[in-house]
């Protein structure tokens, strides 16, 4: 009899064994959120060598690169995207994402400078939030619920404008909350929270409620949803703090 880890099958130990290796999409995997690592990873690799061409050939090359990835992940040619290692088709997607954030770098350094050195950097980063947002939201909503991981993207003009437009409304947004400690937490040990989290939900969180005699993750109304995902990040929290604190102890011993 083969061993259950974690309550999974035989079948399905060995379908996330091979996914260590194939890293195609979310779909498949032990731990759903760590699909992007392998697809990043290939991301910085292709732009490496696209940042060593002349800058008027990057922008063309990119765009051409994103659209062969979005015509993938389009289900309009007769190709299984699974056989693609490290999610390739999403990867060449968000190399847009990659190549534009590289590209705009020296003008957002300047820019986020020029707001915190503004009489009111407050209300201008406000401003931009509250833009950005109104900008977004109804651009979301006409292109739909997408995931690259998952790889639904729809419209690839209308998911790579709302993606920027979001990623601007989340700085400014960061750029408001950048004194809160707890935050700034949060942020340094962002990696370990997205790793843990799911270990939390999908194992521990139902063993606390199968103790109880409760049903989960019923949507059958909010506090059966409010209350695991409340659960999962306090539990999430406290590894993380935890985790750190260690880390932190053995860095000393060691200096």
């Amino acid at each position: 009899m083969f061993p259950t880890l974690f309550d999974y099958s035989q079948e399905k130990y060995w379908k996330f064994l091979s996914q260590v290796f194939v890293a195609s999409g979310s779909a498949g995997t032990a731990n759903v959120p760590l699909w992007f690592v392998p697809c990043l990873l290939l991301v910085e690799i292709i732009y490496y060598f696209i940042s060593k061409l002349d800058k008027r050939a990057i922008v063309p090359l990119v765009t051409a690169l994103a659209a062969w990835g979005w015509l993938l992940e389009s289900s309009l040619l007769p190709f299984d995207n699974k056989k693609l290692p490290w999610t390739l088709d999403s990867g060449l997607f968000a190399l847009s994402f990659y190549a534009f954030g590289n590209l705009i770098f020296p003008l957002l350094k300047t820019t986020v400078e020029k707001i915190k050195n503004d009489k009111h950097p407050k209300l201008l980063l406000f401003e931009i939030l509250a833009v950005t947002l109104i900008l977004w939201y109804p651009i979301a909503q006409l292109n739909g619920k997408v995931s690259l991981g998952s790889r639904v993207l729809h419209n690839g003009i209308l998911f790579f404008i709302s993606g920027v437009l979001g990623t601007v409304a989340v700085m400014a947004l960061s750029l408001l909350l950048e004194r809160c400690a707890f935050l700034k937490f949060l942020g340094r040990n962002s990696f370990i929270l997205m790793a843990t989290h799911v270990v939390f939900r999908r194992f521990t969180v139902p063993k606390i409620y199968d103790a109880f005699g409760y049903e989960l993750y019923n949507n059958k109304s909010n506090t059966e949803t409010i209350v695991p995902f409340i659960m999962v990040f306090v539990m999430t929290v406290a590894f993380t703090f935890i985790y750190s604190y260690i880390q932190k102890k053995l860095r000393a011993r060691k200096g």
